[in-house]
């Protein structure tokens, strides 16, 4: 009996350390968000979350504005998207966390980022992200409809926002190249003698079709060399000549030069006349 009274004892006091501990365990996990930063206090739950959740705790909008909205096939228009609203410090809107494209959208558009471009205006609590769409074909008549979706910090739920715009494209074919005209391109064509053949005797026949060597061409091509070079040395001869040369020149020209004046004076001429001239000439 006294033994069953123990064992009981044994066992109450095994749970009641049990209990004490859990207890424990319990205050502890409620202590630990209370000593965890900010971040973590206002992070949101994961239970729930969905996939195309922005990382945003707060309360936001969306709207978005896009430019030009008459453009051809695969011609880029930018997408101006904006999120107004305010979040606690580290859950606000980030371009990396952004899921607000419809699964569908590669279906008509190419979209391309441009974090470039991206900008915040703290005084309007308003974040703009820009992107580059472009239409693949003519059939499509507007731009998709975006959804931002946040944690509502005040409702403790998820909350989708989506735009209200409705923003009409007008998307044309795409001009055709047009390539450049290739210049046409005459072939030279070969005399009719070309084309006959030659059968039997005549085609031992030297010369081709009866026709003998050119002799005029032929005394051209072997004597002309020589007879240019010929012509060539008395040219530079003339024209530069060594100094018996110029002294011969120059004894020739003075005696013309005497003799036209010896026949200018006449029959009558003086014989003082004559003899400054015989005597300027020697």
């Amino acid at each position: 009996m006294q033994a069953r009274k123990r064992e009981y004892e044994d066992r109450v006091k095994r749970r009641s350390l049990c209990a004490a501990t859990r207890f424990a365990l319990a205050l502890l996990l409620t202590a630990l968000p209370c000593r965890a930063g900010d971040d973590e206090a206002d992070a949101p739950p994961v239970v729930g979350r969905p996939e195309n959740f922005s990382g945003a705790v707060g309360s936001y909008r969306i709207s978005y504005a896009a430019a030009p909205t008459k453009l051809a096939v695969e011609d880029p228009l930018t997408l101006t998207v904006r999120i107004t609203g305010n979040g606690p410090k580290g859950h606000q809107p980030q371009r990396a966390k952004l899921r607000l494209f419809p699964p569908d959208v590669e279906r008509d558009f190419y979209v391309e980022g441009v974090p470039g471009k991206d900008r915040h205006l703290p005084a309007e609590n308003t974040w703009e992200f820009v992107y580059r769409l472009k239409p693949k074909s003519t059939a499509v008549k507007h731009l998709p409809s975006l959804q931002f979706v946040y944690y509502h910090d005040g409702l403790r739920r998820y909350q989708p926002a989506r735009t209200r715009e409705f923003i009409a494209l007008e998307v044309t074919p795409r001009p055709q190249a047009e390539l450049p005209v290739p210049a046409v391109t005459r072939v030279p064509q070969a005399p009719e003698r070309f084309y006959d053949l030659a059968t039997g005797a005549a085609v031992l026949r030297r010369g081709g079709h009866g026709e003998g060597f050119n002799l005029p061409l032929l005394a051209a091509l072997v004597l002309g060399p020589p007879l240019g070079c010929v012509a060539w040395y008395v040219v530079w001869w003339r024209l530069s000549p060594d100094a018996d040369g110029l002294a011969r020149r120059h004894r020739s020209r003075a005696a013309q030069q005497v003799l036209t004046a010896l026949r200018a004076l006449g029959k009558d001429a003086a014989g003082e006349r004559t003899a400054a001239l015989v005597a300027g000439y020697l």
